[in-house]
């Protein structure tokens, strides 16, 4: 089978867990028997530091606005399409693949969601309220055209690929069909470079993690934004009483660093917590072997977090919000706090770090979780199930 994946990028240096979902699509794909290709449409981003199994085209659009960049997609099918017997492509490209089924493009298209649409506001409406009244309104417009005309085209496509049922719901809220076929698929995590940035095996890490530790080290990661929650995470460390036995790492850079540390210095916390900026990704998966917890504090509700999955998949019990897809992933009452309490959240805390064989039982779940229904392994057999369906 000749598969075409589109994408925007492969930036396998400082990009997110999508590339890692995307190439290990590709790859498996590959060792099961399929050409595959993948092609790009901002090669200038492109940061590919190892050997790969599948073939890369190279396309370089020239802008980032909706309306030309949809165009584009509609051509680059169509130049494609004798290449394919399927394609797969990012959700944020629905309109143009459904341009290119509207009129005549004869190759099946299966879209993959993620991540909320750029149009769609912010959970809370904050981020809106800093807006000028004219840019509200063009924003409330262009989230209208969307959802009525575009959801037109998208609907026009043969397969829907969404991460969690959360993300799907909230597409279908944004006018996708129920009646296209879909499929849940958490996001493929790659174990396998996981380990090789421990250095160790996964038997020696899942040992290390019974040993009874003095001091439980909290880890929590990632852009410093309002959205993440950091500020959260240190209010729920200062109502911590027992404080003394806890290490709070605070990984990550952004906008609400510099105030994430005052109010750690404000709340009386600089010995217990430590701010180590953005390190590589073998750092940060040392971060994750030393840590005894992980943290999530707030995500769009709908939305995955790879860190996350990540931290799973390394046996890590993995503290998130209820109500919303983390808790659809983690899979375990004992692993959620009420979203935004603080002081559940630092409940939760001193459950898990002052009981050692919770803590384990709780990690030995979440890496069953990730080695088990959600590994990648399984996930690609899913997939090419799905393709021959929509090619024979």
């Amino acid at each position: 089978m000749r598969i075409i994946f589109v994408t925007s990028k492969l930036n396998f240096v400082t990009a997110g867990g999508s590339i890692t979902d995307l190439d290990l699509k590709a790859e498996n794909l590959q060792k099961l028997g399929h050409e595959v290709k993948v092609v790009t449409v901002y090669s200038h981003k492109n940061k590919i530091d190892k050997a790969l199994p599948y073939s890369v085209v190279a396309e370089q659009f020239k802008t980032f606005h909706q309306l030309p960049v949809q165009y584009q997609i509609w051509q680059r099918l169509k130049k494609y399409s004798s290449q394919a017997d399927i394609f797969h492509v990012e959700g944020q490209y629905m309109y143009g693949a459904g341009l290119y089924r509207l009129f005549g493009g004869k190759i099946p298209v299966v879209a993959f969601y993620n991540r909320e649409f750029i149009s769609w506001p912010s959970e809370d409406g904050q981020k809106e309220k800093q807006f000028s009244v004219l840019k509200r309104l063009k924003n409330r417009l262009r989230y209208l055209a969307e959802k009525y005309l575009g959801g037109n085209l998208a609907n026009r496509l043969d397969f829907f690929i969404f991460t969690t049922p959360f993300i799907q719901q909230a597409y279908y809220n944004f006018g996708l069909s129920p009646k296209v076929p879909s499929r849940i698929m958490l996001d493929f995590v790659d174990d396998r470079r996981l380990l090789s940035a421990a250095g160790m095996a996964m038997a020696e890490i899942l040992e290390k993690r019974q040993a009874t530790k003095k001091i439980v080290q909290l880890y929590c990661t990632g852009r410093m934004i309002k959205e993440k929650g950091f500020d959260l995470v240190l209010k729920a460390f200062s109502l911590l009483t027992n404080k003394d036995k806890f290490r709070l790492v605070l990984g990550g850079d952004g906008p609400e660093r510099d105030s994430l540390i005052k109010m750690a210095k404000d709340l009386g916390l600089e010995n217990y917590v430590e701010f180590p900026g953005w390190v590589d990704y073998q750092a940060m998966v040392h971060f994750l072997v030393e840590s005894d917890i992980f943290i999530v504090p707030r995500w769009r509700r709908e939305c995955s977090a790879v860190i996350g999955l990540e931290a799973m998949a390394l046996g890590l019990p993995t503290l998130v919000f209820s109500g919303g897809a983390l808790e659809w992933i983690v899979g375990n009452p004992n692993l959620t706090f009420k979203t935004n309490d603080q002081a559940d959240l630092a409940q939760k805390i001193s459950a898990l770090g002052t009981d050692n064989a919770l803590r384990l039982r709780l990690g030995q779940h979440c890496f069953r979780r990730m080695s088990g229904v959600f590994h990648y392994s399984k996930l690609a057999q899913e997939l090419e199930a799905i393709i021959f369906k929509l090619t024979n």
